[in-house]
């Protein structure tokens, strides 16, 4: 009887450690693709700024550039 108790404790301990480990990678993979969408957010917030700033640069030099004059001959 002892034995068998042993045994079951054993079982149970090897399943709680596998159970432990198979947490800790499904946890760690969740904080990954985490930090993954956290970075495309960033890209994309970027990409926006530097298309808003290139946009504001062109208008501004357009509005500088001077207007031809049209000849009337």
């Amino acid at each position: 009887m002892s034995a068998a108790v042993g045994i079951i404790t054993a079982a149970l301990a090897l399943v709680a450690a596998a159970f432990g480990l198979w947490h800790a990678e499904r946890r760690q993979r969740t904080e990954a693709v985490r930090m993954a969408k956290q970075a495309e957010k960033e890209a994309r917030l970027k990409a926006a700024r530097r298309a808003k700033r290139r946009k504001q640069k062109l208008a501004r030099a357009k509005k500088e550039r001077p207007v031809p004059e049209a000849s009337n001959n």
